[in-house]
């Protein structure tokens, strides 16, 4: 059974700073207390957001379907988002082998597919050998952080400590994506990565991924 709910959402224009308001409809895939939805909105519309991102991070948030209404400018606008099941392949890379860098990550394919999920693999962009290149390092940074942005959950493969990886974890952070940082079982995280991970999971790569989809 679906339940759908629907409430006003205020927030401030990024533009102008007014305050715009929104019907919004929300549908969850899932059970999902009243409470925890209007939570969400409360984290989102805390600081001045646009229609679109605010609407779509709901739906990943809530893990379901959103529609928001809104009027700009005498003209209404409707918006409507879906969660995005996609999900980031983060982990060790610069420094690393063929097998270090590309192995888990290929093995882990095949199942994320099965779930009914895409991936989401920076490997497709091998730059190592050439971090030093003139450019290069903003080109890896900027890429990476637009593909942490088209997914909604990050999952991130910590056998062991990685200044980019802990990155893309905060990054992840603070754009609200849900991280699930992977550690052998054994070892114990930096409470940085603890502190700023959704969940962490102690084991494999492939019984995380069996564990959150």
């Amino acid at each position: 059974m679906k339940v759908t709910h629907k409430f006003i959402i205020k927030s401030k224009c990024p533009v102008d700073g007014t305050e715009d308001s929104y019907r919004a409809t929300v549908t969850p895939k899932k059970f999902v207390m009243v409470e925890e939805i209007l939570d969400v909105v409360a984290e989102i519309t805390g600081t001045p957001i646009y229609q679109e991102d605010m609407t779509q991070q709901l739906a990943e948030m809530i893990e379901g379907e959103v529609t928001t209404v809104g009027r700009h400018s005498g003209v209404v606008t409707t918006v409507t988002a879906n969660v995005t099941k996609r999900i980031y392949l983060g982990g060790p890379i610069n420094g690393c082998t063929d097998e270090e860098a590309s192995g888990w990550r290929e093995a882990v394919k095949p199942l994320i597919e099965s779930k009914g999920w895409t991936w989401v693999d920076p490997m497709d962009r091998d730059y190592r050998g050439r971090e030093m290149e003139p450019g290069i390092a903003a080109e890896i940074v900027e890429k990476d952080k637009q593909d942490i942005d088209t997914v909604s959950i990050v999952l991130m493969n910590c056998p062991k400590p990685s200044v980019g990886s802990s990155m893309e974890v905060m990054y992840s952070w603070e754009q609200g994506k849900h991280v699930v940082v992977v550690v052998p079982e054994g070892h114990t995280p930096s409470p940085w990565l603890v502190y700023h991970a959704s969940k962490v999971f102690y084991g494999s790569i492939a019984e995380a991924v069996q564990s959150i989809l």
